[in-house]
């Protein structure tokens, strides 16, 4: 049932270094866009480079440092996703993690849409599900001690920000976990940081025009 090929819906400035390292996919095609088919830690599958290769190597030749990259991979049809998309419960079983992380420079995340919502300080860890619930005290040092590490240590790559391919309504790219550690990192001008790729089912395309419904009511509601 897994022949369906997706992909992401974003380009992202990948690390050229990181990208030249990964293995060649089995099925590798020269030519064309440089594409990294995305992993599985579950199944124990790391990324490999499904195309582009003399791309990222010409690239690198000339000096460039940072390449532009897609993500694909193997799932279910959009027709299922469109149906499990609906149900968050259900959706997350189908989540699929990374195994590889990439360097990524923090202003090319923040040019993205890829973001739910501002985190600092003063919202830091205000989770609306009660079982992560903590209190303002709690969450406020909890912030701080990241902040503090940060700025003292650098950005630690063992802990990447996790984005995931078509996690938004099954047709956007969207940050999963370290809204607070962008929002540090912003603050204290860290210039660079460590990113790992999450995938969805994804959903038919023409749910991306109630995606930006969607997202327009939240930002409307911030």
């Amino acid at each position: 049932m897994k022949k369906y090929l997706a992909s992401s819906s974003e380009t992202y400035l990948l690390q050229i270094s990181d990208l030249l390292a990964l293995k060649k996919n089995s099925a590798y095609y020269e030519g064309g866009e440089v594409l990294v088919m995305a992993g599985d830690f579950r199944e124990k599958k790391a990324e490999t480079l499904f195309s582009g290769a003399e791309i990222l190597k010409k690239a690198q030749a000339a000096g460039e440092e940072f390449c532009p990259v897609r993500f694909v991979y193997y799932t279910y049809s959009p027709v299922f996703g469109f149906f499990i998309n609906l149900l968050k419960p259900v959706k997350r079983r189908y989540y699929k993690e990374g195994m590889t992380g990439f360097h990524i420079r923090l202003k090319d995340v923040l040019a993205m849409r890829l973001k739910r919502g501002e985190r600092d300080e003063s919202n830091a860890y205000n989770w609306t599900n009660k079982r992560w619930a903590m209190s303002e005290e709690e969450r406020r040092k909890r912030y701080n001690t990241l902040y503090a590490s940060i700025k003292q240590n650098g950005y630690d790559d063992k802990s990447p920000i996790f984005v995931m391919i078509n996690r938004s309504l099954g047709v956007r790219d969207q940050l999963f976990q370290g809204h607070h550690r962008l929002n540090i990192c912003e603050e204290l001008g860290v210039e660079r940081l460590t990113v790992r790729f999450w995938t969805a089912v994804p959903s038919p395309r023409f749910m991306a025009f109630f995606e930006k419904i969607v997202s327009k009511i939240r930002g409307m509601t911030k």
